[in-house]
């Protein structure tokens, strides 16, 4: 009677584990935004962003870089400066730049990684860039 019913519990145990869904290993994501050539962007320019996502999780990943305008003091909040966005896939353990140009919004843009339900799983600000500054020297005798 014991051995019938420690096969019992047995195959009782190996249907639970089969009713288990096997969970996905979740990508670990890091996002990076920087502006390719360094410079002070213009209102209204074309300006060039460079975004990085390096997965470091244990799956593979593939959803939805965006470049979103920043919503600053003057621009309200329907803004005229479009979305920008770009379909990135990584293998587990690389990681990817995208280049993207956007035509600068007033208060600069913002980067998104969203999965393909749509979720924001990361976002960066680009870093503010120093003013840039030209030295003039006048000559005279």
């Amino acid at each position: 009677m014991t051995m019938r019913r420690a096969a019992g519990l047995l195959l009782g145990l190996l249907a639970g584990l089969a009713a288990v869904p096997a969970q996905a290993a979740e990508p670990v994501l890091s996002l990076t935004v920087s502006q390719r050539w360094e410079t002070q962007p213009q209102p209204g320019a074309w300006s060039p962003y460079v975004v990085t996502v390096k997965d470091e999780g244990g799956a593979d990943f593939t959803g939805d870089i965006f470049l979103v305008p920043r919503q600053g003091r003057f621009n309200g909040t329907a803004t005229p400066w479009p979305t920008y966005q770009a379909r990135v896939t990584l293998g587990r353990g690389t990681q990817r730049s995208v280049l993207i140009y956007a035509l600068e919004a007033p208060s600069g843009y913002r980067a998104e990684l969203h999965d393909l339900t749509g979720r924001v799983l990361a976002t960066a600000e680009l870093q503010s860039l120093g003013r840039s500054v030209i030295a003039l020297g006048i000559l005279s005798d």
